[in-house]
């Protein structure tokens, strides 16, 4: 697994304010048996991506990615608040990666990202996830970057 096809596995579910762990916590859990299935996590990124969609033609310019984006940034912010201040620095770079995160999401290149084009990162994401191939992504497989960038279990 390298870290270029996690970080787009990520970015793909960052799309809709979505991550494996975040997942657990959205309530896309649906049968409640403590993992979320393929089904359940692609149940999740049809909904965001739906809520994402706000002209409702069934594919996200990158207006709309970007509006989804910011508003998931600051929700983060938001809620890192009274940990840390905001970084400008931080803030920049990631302003200016939105443009390749959403070029790497749109697989054909037409200049917008469709469900299925997000629904198949996402898959390929949760398969890297789901380590013991098993369909399921448990509370052990649900993996959380340090600040090292290097991957941890919870």
């Amino acid at each position: 697994m390298t870290v270029k096809n996690i970080v787009l596995g990520m970015i793909s579910l960052s799309l809709l304010a979505v991550s494996v762990p975040a997942l657990a916590d959205s309530g896309a859990d649906l049968n409640q048996d403590g993992q979320i299935s393929q089904a359940e996590m692609l149940s999740q990124v049809d909904k965001r991506f739906q809520a994402a969609d706000t002209n409702k033609d069934g594919k996200l310019s990158q207006a709309e990615w970007q509006a989804q984006h910011s508003a998931r940034m600051q929700n983060q912010q938001s809620k890192r608040a009274n940990k840390q201040a905001a970084k400008p620095k931080r803030e920049a770079k990631q302003n200016e990666g939105q443009a390749k995160h959403f070029a790497a999401i749109d697989s054909n290149k037409d200049g917008f990202i469709s469900l299925a084009e997000s629904k198949a990162m996402a898959q390929q994401h949760f398969q890297k996830q789901d380590t013991n191939k098993d369909g399921q992504i448990s509370k052990d497989e649900r993996g959380h970057k340090n600040r090292k960038g290097k991957m941890k279990n919870k």
